[in-house]
């Protein structure tokens, strides 16, 4: 008697067919897990900003109603020697928040470490990737023409709509955005006349805005007007 010693084995042909559906498969798939993927980091970003727009609502309560400097108060305008206490919305809101350097590291970006030649980036420290509305600190009186001090909550017009922290293009400082030079209407990523990034999927960032809510708000929907309430697109 032959016996078939065949019997049941896959053909050279058949191993193909089936190692380019799994390749198929696989090609249809990742991008929707990479989407996933990008989303959950979108979301634990937004919590984090959600966590500063908050210090920020904390830090007004106790302070009057003023917003936190840009800069230090003490006659030093960019110390670098308290890391990673180098600005002065850092120092201000620092005490108000848990876990304080994860809370301004976005976790769908990376970060330079201390080896990293970038760390030390015009004598800043890696610090944030949030960055401060200027508008909010600054209160310019057109009739003078001059910056006639602090700012306070209650005299933000709409607060809904008005950015505290929103998402920023670089990682390795931290620094104020102005809505005449570095927000422009219908913005991308790519201008280089912005210093706001869109990390997440769909070309999005996330915003904290004065309210206290958080958005994620895809490139295009981004107005200078959300930044100081006299520019307009």
């Amino acid at each position: 008697m032959i016996i078939d010693t065949k019997k049941g084995a896959f053909t050279l042909i058949e191993l193909l067919v089936v190692v380019a559906i799994i390749a198929v498969l696989v090609a249809m798939l990742l991008p929707a897990l990479q989407r996933a993927r990008g989303d959950a980091l979108a979301v634990a970003c937004g919590v984090n900003s959600r966590q500063i727009g908050t210090a920020v609502v904390l830090y007004t309560n106790d302070m009057n109603g003023y917003f936190p400097a840009m800069w230090y108060a003490n006659g030093r305008w960019n110390p670098t020697d308290e890391y990673p206490y180098h600005r002065g919305y850092r120092v201000e809101l620092d005490p108000y928040l848990a876990n304080v350097e994860s809370v301004w590291r976005c976790p769908a970006r990376k970060f330079p470490t201390r080896d990293d030649p970038t760390f030390w980036t015009y004598g800043r420290k890696c610090g944030s990737a949030y960055i401060y509305n200027l508008c909010l600190y600054h209160l310019w009186s057109p009739a003078e023409g001059r910056d006639i001090g602090y700012k306070k909550i209650e005299r933000v017009e709409n607060p809904s709509y008005t950015v505290g922290f929103a998402e920023y293009k670089w990682t390795y400082w931290i620094d104020c955005v102005s809505s005449p030079v570095h927000v422009w209407p219908n913005l991308f990523s790519d201008n280089i006349s912005s210093r706001l990034g869109f990390p997440h999927p769909q070309e999005s960032m996330n915003i904290n805005f004065v309210d206290g809510h958080v958005e994620r708000v895809v490139a295009g929907d981004v107005r200078p007007g959300m930044f100081h309430h006299t520019w307009t697109p």
